[in-house]
């Protein structure tokens, strides 16, 4: 397996064409390319010429540099504005962009969110928001067939929306029935909302084909680093090794803004070699 985190950590701190070199010294191989998660970005906008020479050009200078795009994470917005058909068929278009971005990147998977047109709530709207995403993910996924690329949807943090849990995930997404159509699993998000993320991992089995790899003490979507939250990290790495996850263990904390280059090099080496022992199953 390999170990990976967003590419926009090493962005905002270097060139792109130093951005392996950093990487590989640090133990990592493989991106998360998040630089499309916010469809205002100077990149979303551009025209789709632009935008695939440039993603190609990326990926050329990532690729030659020892580094995979595992996934890519495809546009959201916070907060959620899929409250019409008119937004809805905007947010269709733009996460129809992010799968041929997925493709031009090589990247063999786009992880979303689920559509929220009453926000993170909608308890009492469930059938409702259920038939909507139904509808919208059908589409994407007959789209994204003509791709190379495999479209993953996220686990929530959020107890009072009814696409959160893991298991509500993977009742829809079996729902959906599309060989192109499978799970994202958050360890982060998973804790908040009480299911270990071992337990998650071997209830996926086979949907299970992308991470977002995090801790927190489960009261809160904290993203902090491995090993600084309560998560059972040695019960995870065994459960992806029961299964045969063979997937990029992608990392997803937040490194704090105040932190100086030398500090923030020091915490990428620490999570790479932690992601490695989860990995490799070697978790202390």
């Amino acid at each position: 397996m390999k170990t990976g985190v967003p590419i926009h950590e090493y962005r905002r701190l270097y060139p792109l064409e130093q951005v392996p070199e950093k990487m590989r010294a640090h133990g990592l191989d493989a991106v998360d390319y998040s630089d499309l998660y916010n469809t205002e970005s100077r990149l979303f906008l551009l025209d789709e010429e632009a935008f695939e020479r440039t993603l190609r050009y990326e990926r050329s200078v990532l690729e030659n540099g020892g580094i995979t795009v595992g996934q890519i994470h495809g546009p959201w917005r916070y907060p959620p504005k899929d409250d019409t058909p008119d937004e809805r068929a905007k947010w269709l278009e733009a996460m129809k962009k992010g799968v041929r971005a997925a493709a031009y990147l090589g990247a063999p998977y786009m992880v979303v969110h689920p559509l929220m047109p009453y926000g993170i709530g909608g308890l009492e709207h469930s059938e409702e928001i259920f038939c909507i995403n139904a509808e919208h993910f059908t589409r994407l996924c007959e789209y994204a067939k003509d791709y190379p690329v495999t479209v993953c949807l996220e686990n929530m943090p959020y107890p009072n929306f009814p696409l959160s849990t893991v298991s509500q995930v993977l009742a829809f997404v079996k729902h959906i029935n599309k060989n192109n159509f499978k799970v994202c699993l958050d360890t982060g998000h998973a804790n908040v909302l009480g299911t270990p993320p071992g337990k998650a991992a071997r209830l996926l089995g086979s949907y299970l084909a992308a991470l977002h790899v995090h801790d927190n003490k489960g009261n809160s979507d904290s993203h902090f680093h491995i090993g600084e939250g309560t998560i059972d990290w040695q019960d995870f790495a065994a459960a992806l090794q029961e299964i045969g996850f063979s997937g990029v263990v992608s990392a997803e904390p937040n490194i704090r803004g105040d932190y100086t280059p030398e500090q923030i090099s020091e915490r990428q080496v620490l999570l790479a070699k932690n992601l490695r022992k989860i990995a490799d199953n070697t978790c202390d």
